[in-house]
């Protein structure tokens, strides 16, 4: 193993030898078969019997522990023996475990810990969960890469024009003069010395581009992008891949390390609805809490960290990790299957516009629920706490008291919750200084990708101490505590006009933060959940489904706060397919119905909102809107050849397959919709983005999503695409 230390004269790898073990449990097989059969293997060092747990709450068992000379072979030695077993006979655990981290754990170790003088431990282990402990002063730069496109699309072949790191531009006047810039490149990377390389999209070009001109011109010995020898670009550290999570295909490009300095990519994201990363402040706060190295959480989800912890709260209580686990759900009958697959609590409002309404959310529900509750596999029907306490909603079972046993997934997510309450009241001080808000908005990100995927990872099929019926068991509790909510706002004389899994809006005519308060506060204590006021909406609007006026949505809304911000949920501007030209227009619309205080003065501003969308048709219809404007973003859901229909999304992506392009199912790409003479189907076609620049865009598929972007606002008032698309052709 490489550590890499920075102390006061400069940063410095530290060889670390490193022999990690996997162990063996007995599941219908004689332990000494497996010795006997190890025994032989030269590859295993030595082997030894121990007490180890195989699942949070279970008790000690006795394992067969097995340690291969090189950590290398450790993986292989467990799959030679699987194999010979045919997965009959043992269960194996500590197998898989990201080697880094486990190391780390072992030591007290954590990215970013603050050492002791000479030693490699740290000076005081429990920096890693503090809320914001004193971290390295790392020195970032921004690198960005400027290449002549030759072809369709960027290529890694296309010559260099420039290359900017920071405030210097290092210029290229020509495929001759590549070899100069590089070595130029390199000495500025060599005379700074920092530690992280900054990206906006580098894994995607920028880095891979650069490690292949530089293998080009052969100057891999002499430029460097780490401070050790750079990887081979062409094996990327973590490959392309498409997989399907929550119903959708996502794709996760290549990734591309640095040895002895990170580069960061900031375009990555952590939860897709999420803004992209501005700073390294949440990927340092992640990575410090959760164990994982900051490049590893700068393109992984927020799951990945999650279960790191998880992994190293079960090693710390003698849990061993489970290899290839499947996660088993007890048995249920049918009537308690149907009250439990519900999800969580969602009012369907009625359309319309609310005046003087309050916003008020539960903070880190589902993990609050987890910790409050003491949800955890290892806490569900106890022997001691079997015939105490309330069962959980719908599911019947029964959590141990925590003054009593404290549950694995409580251990994990105590400080996620605190964490996240403690930016909370520091984002709402006024008196913040900007550098600290940045810092608290960054984590504030971080800490609600922990929050959501840790109720999903309870029911994922691979997840390594996951459970149905603590999953099933955050749903009840959330359902229960949302109607509970609602109850008592009634008690207090408020109106529930929404309602969605952790958000309220209430109505009392003329109430004040003051009256709203006490509801919060008995919310709280009979919950066990904190609820507090998100902001006080001037007015707000609920809106209604595409084609049915008069059902609500829960997830569509927009509203003005009193302070002046709005908040939008559902609508075109908030979709990630929306062309940047509607997106514009749909923005300006609501710039007009925001600058209103009051329902009526929403209901008078109107007709101007729609001289808005009106204004952007006629610029449509005169073709004075730029192509690049009016590109459609779309996700593959499969690849070019399993289209069976020529639909607009086919058609682009057979164009992009044919130009040597091939799009992977679940990245996203863009095109123009257009329309042929030929098709006389009255469907738009499609031109994908690199060959639409002379392309004519079809006005009237515009003009139907311009009317669409317009009803998206306004029609519980009335205002339909249909009357719209018919005014303006």
């Amino acid at each position: 193993m490489v550590a890499w230390v920075k102390a006061p004269a400069g940063t410095f790898p530290l060889k670390v030898p490193y022999q990690p073990s996997f162990c063996i449990q007995s599941d219908g097989r004689d332990l000494d078969w497996a010795e006997r059969e190890l025994s032989a293997d030269r590859r295993v060092g030595w082997l030894r019997r121990i007490l180890a747990r195989p699942a949070p709450g279970e008790a000690f068992t006795e394992l067969l522990e097995v340690r291969p000379y090189s950590l290398h072979d450790l993986i292989s030695v467990a799959t030679r023996l699987r194999r010979a077993i045919r997965c009959h006979g043992y269960q194996f655990y500590d197998v898989d475990h990201v080697v880094e981290a486990r190391w780390m754990h072992e030591n007290r170790l954590y990215p970013l810990a603050r050492l002791k003088d000479g030693l490699l431990a740290p000076a005081d282990a429990a920096e890693r969960e503090a809320f914001d402990p004193a971290l390295p002063d790392l020195d970032c730069v921004r690198l960005k890469v400027d290449a002549r496109i030759t072809g369709a699309a960027q290529s890694f072949d296309d010559p260099l024009e420039a290359i900017h790191l920071d405030g210097t531009a290092l210029k290229c006047a020509g495929p001759d003069d590549e070899s100069r810039v590089l070595r130029a490149l390199g000495r500025l990377i060599r005379g700074r010395d920092p530690d992280v390389l900054v990206t906006h999209g580098g894994d995607a070009f920028d880095i891979p581009y650069l490690l292949h001109r530089i293998r080009a011109h052969r100057l891999q010995h002499e430029v460097q992008l780490g401070r050790h020898p750079d990887p081979d670009p062409g094996q990327p550290d973590i490959g392309e891949s498409s997989h399907m999570t929550y119903g959708r295909i996502v794709y996760r490009g290549n990734a591309h390390y640095l040895r002895g300095r990170w580069h960061i990519d900031l375009s990555k994201k952590s939860l897709a609805d999420l803004p992209a990363r501005e700073t390294l402040d949440g990927i340092l706060y992640l990575a410090r809490l959760c164990n994982r190295r900051p490049q590893e959480v700068a393109r992984n989800g927020p799951g990945a960290s999650l279960q790191q912890r998880q992994i190293d709260k079960a090693r710390e209580d003698g849990v061993v990790l489970p290899w290839k686990r499947n996660l088993a759900e007890r048995e249920k009958d049918v009537l308690t299957l149907a009250k439990l697959d519900r999800g969580g609590q969602i009012f369907f409002p009625q359309p319309g516009i609310v005046e003087d309404a309050w916003s008020c959310d539960f903070s880190a529900y589902y993990p609050s629920i987890v910790v409050a509750r003491n949800l955890s596999s290892d806490t569900l029907d106890r022997p001691c706490c079997r015939d105490t306490g309330a069962p959980i909603p719908d599911l019947g079972l029964r959590a141990c008291d925590p003054d009593h046993y404290v549950g694995h997934q409580r251990k994990v997510l105590e400080p996620v919750v605190m964490h996240r309450r403690h930016i909370k009241e520091l984002l709402r001080r006024k008196d913040l200084p900007e550098r600290k808000r940045i810092w608290a908005e960054a984590v504030k990100g971080e800490l609600k990708g922990v929050g959501v995927v840790c109720f999903g990872y309870f029911r994922y099929r691979n997840a390594r101490y996951g459970c149905a019926e603590v999953h099933q068991g955050i749903q009840a509790y959330g359902r229960d505590g949302m109607t509970r909510a609602m109850t008592l706002a009634q008690e207090h004389g408020f109106e529930a006009v929404h309602a969605l899994t952790d958000c309220l809006i209430l109505r009392r005519p003329g109430a004040t933060e003051q009256q709203v308060r006490p509801l919060l506060d008995d919310v709280q204590r009979e919950l066990r959940v904190p609820m507090d006021i998100e902001g006080h909406y001037d007015w707000v609007v609920l809106l209604p489904r595409n084609h049915e006026p008069d059902v609500g949505v829960p997830n569509r809304y927009y509203g003005r706060f009193d302070t002046g911000e709005v908040k939008l949920r559902g609508i075109e501007l908030r979709q990630h397919r929306t062309p940047p030209f509607i997106a514009s227009a749909q923005q300006a619309m609501l710039d007009v119905l925001a600058s209103a205080r009051t329902a009526e003065g929403f209901h008078a501003r109107i007709p101007q909102a729609i001289a808005v969308a009106e204004q952007a048709a006629q610029q449509l219809k005169a073709r004075r809107v730029r192509p690049e404007d009016l590109f459609v973003a779309v996700r593959a859901s499969r690849s070019a050849a399993e289209y069976r229909s020529p639909t607009a999304p086919a058609v682009a992506l057979a164009q992009l397959e044919a130009a040597g392009m091939a799009v992977q199912p679940g990245q996203t790409f863009k095109m123009l919709l257009t329309r042929s003479g030929s098709n006389i189907s009255g469907r738009s076609r499609a031109v994908a983005a690199p060959f639409a620049v002379d392309a004519q865009y079809d006005v009237r598929a515009y003009l139907k999503l311009l009317a669409r972007s317009a009803q998206g606002l306004l029609a519980p008032f009335g205002v339909r695409e249909a009357d719209l698309v018919r005014r303006w052709t």
